[in-house]
């Protein structure tokens, strides 16, 4: 995740439209299946995805990553394609682009699991440099994509807070729907999927909205975006299906990863000083 990759466009008009293979993490969901969302960069061409998809792990590497969650319950965790760091002893490296998984290119790669992610004032290069992962050079199978769809500064902001409920099984969560920056990337889990909505949509995502949450609060004007996370953890909240139609119940979990230093730049809302995701531990910084 760096600022170097933008695309500099209408200086030629012959230029060609392409993402460079790089580095990308994924906000690291659930256990029984697993789900990545992907950390967007809102101004940074290769970034400007927004991608949920369902991942596998063979074994061990499931259950390990299960029994680390477990161990930490209130941690967050991140998946990244591996990225060369001889400082913590990784020589492998092997870069890719979003659309190649989203276009079905890629079916693959070749990742890592960190637990936590370095609080910086900026995120404008490699976060996890010198960290070790929990579990390094992992074979990652992409099941299926859950969500894709590309920023464009075309489009227009939903008038209330909108999330993507995904999930399988008894397992749920929530990313919110990004529009253009500024924006908030938001990742969150349920306490279960909802019992109201079938499988095959909760599998195939669908859109839910907040009728009594305007996206922009008093307060929020000055800076475009909503600055702090909207729910606490453990609340109960009422959403309406495709914005429309009778509130229904959810209840939150918890969330794995509120940030605004990542996706804009610079970050709007300095002012709220508020950490994205939870920090590296010590023992995971090479020393």
């Amino acid at each position: 995740m760096d600022r170097h990759h933008r695309h500099d466009q209408g200086r030629d008009p012959e230029c060609r439209v392409n993402n460079e293979p790089h580095f990308h993490a994924f906000a690291l969901l659930g256990k029984e299946r697993l789900f990545a969302s992907h950390l967007t960069m809102l101004d940074v061409e290769i970034h400007m995805y927004q991608l949920v998809m369902e991942v596998s792990l063979p074994e061990p590497y499931h259950s390990l990553f299960v029994k680390e969650r477990e161990t930490n319950p209130r941690d967050s965790y991140f998946i990244a394609n591996t990225v060369e760091d001889r400082e913590v002893g990784n020589p492998y490296s092997d870069p890719m682009t979003v659309p190649e998984l989203s276009g079905g290119l890629r079916k693959s790669f070749i990742g890592n699991i960190f637990r936590g992610i370095p609080y910086k004032p900026a995120y404008s290069s490699w976060p996890w440099a010198g960290v070790r992962p929990v579990i390094a050079n992992i074979p990652v199978n992409m099941e299926r994509i859950v969500h894709f769809r590309p920023f464009a500064q075309s489009l227009s902001y939903p008038e209330t807070l909108t999330y993507l409920l995904f999930g399988a099984g008894r397992e749920a969560h929530m990313v919110n729907f990004q529009t253009k920056k500024p924006d908030f990337d938001h990742v969150l889990s349920l306490g279960a999927a909802p019992d109201w909505l079938a499988q095959d949509l909760l599998r195939a995502g669908a859109l839910v909205d907040l009728p009594d949450a305007p996206r922009l609060r008093p307060e929020d004007m000055p800076y475009g975006v909503r600055c702090a996370n909207p729910f606490i953890d453990g609340a109960a909240i009422n959403v309406r299906y495709r914005g429309a139609g009778p509130v229904r119940p959810l209840h939150i979990d918890r969330t794995t990863w509120f940030c605004l230093r990542v996706c804009n730049h610079p970050d709007p809302c300095t002012h709220c000083r508020q950490r994205c995701g939870t920090e590296t531990p010590r023992e995971y910084l090479a020393t």
